[in-house]
């Protein structure tokens, strides 16, 4: 069974922050992130829905890379599990980027989840973080059932 799914990460908390500067590189900083946020989504599955991540990024003058893992509990109680990776351009005090993130497995109806997709993420003084998303999720039948 394949369904699309689309959504926006909105109310984006840090929970935790983590900052070290490489030594002797000026303007290399490497952080770490746990961050917790709530879906929006035309997708029953997901509106509603709570994340957490916890993720690694490097920044590099005004660039930005970051990987990390992450889970979502729909109002259901099942949950997602995912990995994301993207790379962002700070401009002053805003911040935009693009990147990619993929299904790792999932419980009840989202147990055996495969699939994944892109996402985009601004933020700045006037903008709260946000992120977009869309991808597909394959879910075999026994799974399902």
């Amino acid at each position: 069974m394949k369904a699309r799914y689309s959504g926006v990460n909105k109310d984006v908390q840090v929970l935790s922050e983590l900052t070290s500067t490489v030594p002797g590189q000026e303007g290399h900083v490497i952080k770490q992130i746990t961050e917790t946020w709530k879906y929006t989504s035309p997708n029953k599955e997901f509106d509603g829905a709570l994340g957490i991540a916890v993720d690694q990024q490097e920044i590099v003058g005004d660039q930005l890379t970051q990987k990390g893992y992450a889970m979502s509990r729909s109002t259901d109680g099942d949950e997602t599990y995912f990995t994301f990776q993207s790379t962002g351009k700070l401009n002053g005090q805003e911040l935009s980027g693009s990147g990619t993130w993929q299904w790792t497995g999932g419980t009840g109806k989202f147990k055996g989840v495969k699939g994944g997709g892109p996402f985009t993420y601004q933020a700045g003084p006037d903008l709260p973080l946000s992120f977009e998303w869309s991808g597909e999720a394959e879910i075999s039948a026994n799974e399902a059932a």
